[in-house]
């Protein structure tokens, strides 16, 4: 049978504690307690996108204020393949966005006020630390719209392409 010390008991136990402590912060830190699950109550506008072979929809919902805008898709460990977030702005003007605290990488459609698609940043990882790049328009938008990594080059979505707009509809 194997004796140990007090002393030496004691220390492991410290050991043991300080890493359940330093694990637990790094698990459990502040955003990780803030996630946003997907809300099947919502209801959603719909975005229609025309290519040059097709008409595909995205059901999104709608940033239209400030705060809604500035809150986006932060914190969402999910989303639906053929979901995303409609940004809506007063005017046309030349727009950047960053992912701090987004959890999953996006697909950023610029359109501006005709509802011609801009330009299209492909795949923007998420950011958790700082300075998160940014991503902007390549000219003045009016509306930008986020959808999962992946669905504009899975759907052939260019610049030059069009959207239209169906508000309040459902799921």
């Amino acid at each position: 049978m194997i004796l140990l010390k007090p002393v030496f008991i004691i220390a492991l136990a410290a050991v043991v504690m300080i890493g359940v402590v330093v694990f637990g912060a790094l698990y459990f830190n502040e955003t990780s307690q803030d996630v946003v699950e997907f809300n099947e109550g919502i209801n959603y506008s719909q975005v229609f996108i025309y290519t040059t072979n097709s008409e595909i929809t995205v059901n999104v919902e709608v940033a239209d204020t400030p705060q809604k805008q500035s809150q986006g898709l932060m914190f969402r460990e999910n989303l639906k393949w053929d979901h995303g977030m409609l940004f809506i702005f007063d005017s046309e003007s030349v727009l950047s966005f960053w992912m701090k605290d987004t959890l999953i990488p996006l697909d950023m459609i610029f359109v501006d006020e005709t509802f011609r698609i801009i330009n299209i940043i492909d795949n923007a990882l998420p950011c958790n630390i700082e300075p998160c790049p940014d991503y902007s328009s390549e000219k003045p938008v009016k509306y930008v719209l986020e959808v999962n990594a992946g669905f504009v080059e899975t759907n052939d979505i260019e610049a030059g392409d069009f959207i239209s707009i169906s508000p309040n509809s459902s799921k």
